[in-house]
């Protein structure tokens, strides 16, 4: 019984031999270009944060010498070529802190909305919604604020912020 199972499987294999190489071939490539394509983003990822970097040291200089938009340009080119990247997020949230610290909401809210539209992880949104928020109250606009407080609420990790989102 088990000779005439082996003998089957061996005709089996025997009969589609090209079709076995093929999917196997196929399943090679398959796997060979997943990688060539993990590679391709982590490259990406390291060139995005390399230029956040560059952006932050020019960012910080223009505004310590209070000249904002010259901060802000130094961003723009991180957000044309790697929109989507963390390191893309990371910069529209920088850009809204130093527009707040520079007294212009609303500015600072249009950055934090785009952080949120780049936000790819709860704690990312947990961290918009709570920005949008403070950004929104700073700009007199108490109920919109009130309901991104209400969403950081929500968010999953949110309980370090409860305290200062409650306050």
């Amino acid at each position: 019984n088990l000779h005439m199972e082996k003998n089957v499987i061996v005709e089996f294999i025997t009969e589609n031999m090209r079709i076995i190489a093929a999917v196997l071939g196929t399943a090679l490539v398959i796997l060979a270009c997943a990688g060539i394509w993990n590679e391709f983003q982590s490259r990406r990822d390291r060139d995005a944060t390399s230029l956040l970097y560059d952006a932050q040291m020019s960012a910080r200089k223009a505004v310590a010498e209070k000249k904002f938009e010259e901060a802000e340009s130094a961003y723009r080119p991180l957000l044309e070529k790697f929109k989507g990247f963390r390191a893309a997020y990371e910069a529209e949230l920088q850009m809204g802190d130093f527009w707040m610290d520079a007294g212009n909401f609303d500015k600072a809210i249009l950055h934090y909305q785009s952080a949120m539209t780049a936000a790819s992880d709860p704690f990312s949104r947990l961290l918009g919604h709570y920005t949008l928020g403070v950004a929104k109250e700073s700009a007199g606009k108490a109920q919109e604020a009130i309901t991104e407080y209400e969403e950081a609420l929500k968010a999953q990790g949110s309980d370090f912020l409860r305290p200062e989102i409650l306050m």
